[in-house]
């Protein structure tokens, strides 16, 4: 998920079609969402 300025948003769109140097990208699927906002985040 993601959320920023729409330039932004769009580079980084860009960049996950192309991947990093050596990654072969086959596809990349978005999907549009109304915004929503998140009581609890955490990395485990």
């Amino acid at each position: 998920m993601v959320c920023g300025e729409e330039k932004q948003v769009k580079q980084l769109f860009e960049w996950l079609k192309r991947g990093p140097k050596m990654a072969r990208v086959l596809d990349v699927e978005t999907k549009a969402l109304e915004y929503m906002t998140f009581d609890n985040f955490s990395i485990r």
